[in-house]
């Protein structure tokens, strides 16, 4: 598996935790009234979970999939920000002898 792939999926890992983190938020104030605790267990598992962004990076130049000039934004590159590499590519791209 390429790693553009990879991210993607970890970005799909990451809206359905956000979904889930919603969904049980809201049922636990529904059945236990307004508590703190609740949002903050999400907090920690979503930050927990978010943290492996940081391990999707470009095979030629190491730079990140998920950073844009230096900011972080929640999808992956399709093509390195940096050295241009097309990082969607199933295959190698051709080179010449």
């Amino acid at each position: 598996m390429n790693v553009f792939r990879a991210a993607r999926q970890h970005l799909y890992r990451m809206l359905f935790g956000t979904a889930a983190s919603f969904v049980f938020v809201v049922v636990f104030e529904r059945f236990f009234g307004h508590s703190s605790i609740p949002f903050a267990i999400c907090t920690v598992v979503l930050f927990a979970m978010a943290t492996g962004m940081w391990k999707y990076n470009c095979p030629r130049c190491g730079s990140n999939l998920f950073m844009r000039g230096g900011i972080p934004l929640p999808w992956p590159n399709a093509k390195c920000s940096n050295c241009g590499l097309e990082l969607d590519r199933t295959e190698p791209p051709a080179t010449t002898p």
